[in-house]
């Protein structure tokens, strides 16, 4: 079912099956809160680039903030919802592509967006031709020549690390903020659970830190209105915002005081750990 309303994260239609963003959209009229108010300060007439902009809860806010936003979302099925909701977020350009290390192709698992499901959520990692799928095209970055980029962002469902490889000429030569998903914990893909993704945060980590950046974790909730005892009461997302050594004077004069950020580093053993402190 669709629906359209003002929310927090600007006008947008959304299916009220979507768990996580559609579900949370209806309920509470906002979705992740925190991560756009922080991801706005830092796209602030900026050219931003967005992996995995699902049905635009980010690309819309974010993309009224930037100078430019090229907003790519590969999933078709999420890409209709997307091309709806920006196009009144100023200067959007959406893409119906992935981001990734290598020009090719890849598979997004066909899923039923009437039935209760985050369509969005499904990677496209481990999928073929012989599942139910359709063909999506990959692209990276580096390949675009985009020009000044301040600001990557990718929630990709464990795709953040080719995202990351298909940039590296973008990143050495702009230093841009990345705000990257990067969880703990693998879930394998399967025909019962297409919503599985690998775990590579400590290959991502490292990678991050050898192009010279400082990483910090942010733990932003799904919304800041749900209550004990609701589906989404605690939910949140695992990213990570990575700050460029040559940037961290100009990072310093930026508000902090709401972001809640915990800074990352290598304990004893040279494993990344999360300081909360």
């Amino acid at each position: 079912m669709l629906k359209t309303k003002d929310t927090y994260n600007g006008h947008l239609t959304f299916r009220t099956t979507s768990l996580y963003i559609g579900d949370v959209l209806d309920l509470y009229e906002e979705y992740s809160p925190d991560e756009v108010d922080l991801l706005k300060v830092l796209a602030k007439d900026r050219n931003v680039i967005l992996a995995g902009a699902n049905i635009g809860a980010i690309a819309v806010p974010v993309g009224k903030a930037a100078k430019e936003l090229s907003a790519f979302e590969p999933n078709p099925i999420e890409y209709e919802l997307l091309w709806e909701n920006i196009q009144n977020c100023g200067s959007c350009l959406p893409c119906c592509k992935a981001l990734g290390e290598k020009i090719g192709n890849m598979y997004c698992p066909v899923l039923n967006p009437e039935q209760p499901g985050n369509v969005g959520g499904a990677s496209l990692l481990g999928w073929t031709s012989q599942d139910n799928t359709t063909p999506v095209q990959v692209i990276p970055l580096d390949y675009l020549k985009q020009k000044d980029v301040g600001l990557i962002i990718a929630d990709t469902e464990g795709m953040e690390i080719h995202v990351v490889k298909g940039a590296l000429e973008t990143i050495k030569r702009d230093q841009p903020y990345l705000y990257l998903e990067n969880n703990f914990e693998a879930i394998p893909p399967d025909a019962n659970n297409p919503y599985g993704r690998p775990c590579r945060a400590a290959e991502l980590m490292k990678l991050v830190e050898s192009l010279g950046y400082t990483m910090y974790y942010h733990f932003p909730k799904l919304t800041n209105k749900a209550k004990e005892g609701e589906l989404a009461y605690g939910v949140v997302s695992f990213n990570m915002l990575c700050v460029h050594q040559y940037k961290g004077y100009e990072f310093a004069k930026l508000e902090q005081a709401s972001w809640h950020l915990s800074s990352v580093v290598k304990n004893a053993d040279g494993q990344y750990v999360v300081n909360q402190q």
